[in-house]
């Protein structure tokens, strides 16, 4: 992955300035590198969503009875 080269600069000089938290948080070369282990589970996740299998997360069906008026 190729770390981005572009700097906070402000005023009229365009002098460099200390990254915002939300800069830093956001930038590229401040994430961390995938591991192998990650790596796979996204292999994994695709090739399901790719032959067909449906996703199994309970969210939907407890966000609709949390919602329901009993």
């Amino acid at each position: 992955m190729n770390k981005g080269n572009t700097s906070p600069q402000q005023g009229e000089k365009n002098e460099h300035a200390p990254r915002a938290p939300h800069e830093r948080d956001e930038s590229s070369d401040s994430q961390a590198q995938a591991e192998d282990s990650q790596k796979r589970m996204g292999e994994i996740g695709r090739n399901d969503v790719e032959s067909g299998q449906v996703d199994t997360d309970k969210g939907p069906v407890l966000r609709e009875l949390h919602e329901k008026k009993i």
